[in-house]
């Protein structure tokens, strides 16, 4: 009877165990939304390569949320011509090789990275994938937004999570046509106020 009891007692504290450690997981698992206004408290930098349209919507959130914003510049610039530019996103497209960043940031410091990229020939700019491969992103909470002229969407975000790998995490993406136009504000609003993090993520930020 002795030796049931204390196994009794044993499996008791056992399965006491399991469901605080369950709760406990489940608590730090669960999705918060923080608001618009809850990311100006948070170490944020905002990176970009910039177009026109580019520029207006990464100044846009950065009023918003504030902290540190950089432009992706290239060592070699692009060429002004329009037609030569096309034909060298073309032949970095097709080579693959990473463009050399004169003003990559150190994202250490940082709690989350918001990337913006315009969509050129169907796909992330070249100068934007390269900067998504630094190993220094992994751990990171990246939260992608980008510009399109006539194609981009979904597809687009799911290319930051394939360079980016599992160890980072992507939140979901804004997609913008162009500049956005009259309701780009909003949009950006809207887009901060649907981003979710788990307790956990929100425990780990500085």
């Amino acid at each position: 009877m002795k030796i049931k009891h204390i196994i009794l007692i044993t499996i008791s504290t056992l399965i006491l165990l399991t469901c605080c450690i369950i709760g406990y997981n489940k608590y730090f698992d669960s999705s918060i939304k923080i608001g618009a206004n809850g990311f100006v408290n948070k170490k944020n930098l905002i990176v970009y390569y910039s177009t026109e349209n580019m520029d207006k919507i990464a100044q846009n959130l950065h009023s918003k949320i504030g902290g540190d914003i950089i432009k992706l510049e290239p060592v070699v610039a692009y060429p002004q011509d329009k037609e030569k530019y096309i034909e060298r996103l073309k032949t970095e497209k097709r080579s693959k090789k990473p463009i050399l960043i004169k003003n990559i940031p150190n994202v250490e410091d940082y709690d989350l990275i918001f990337v913006g990229t315009p969509i050129e020939l169907y796909t992330l700019s070249p100068i934007i994938k390269s900067f998504l491969k630094e190993p220094e992103l992994s751990g990171k909470i990246v939260l992608p937004f980008i510009s399109y002229e006539y194609s981009g969407g979904a597809r687009n975000i799911l290319e930051f999570k394939k360079i980016l790998g599992k160890n980072t995490t992507v939140k979901n993406g804004l997609i913008i046509q162009k500049d956005g136009g009259n309701s780009l504000s909003t949009r950006i609003t809207m887009w901060l106020n649907s981003i979710k993090f788990t307790r956990r993520e929100l425990k780990n930020m500085k």
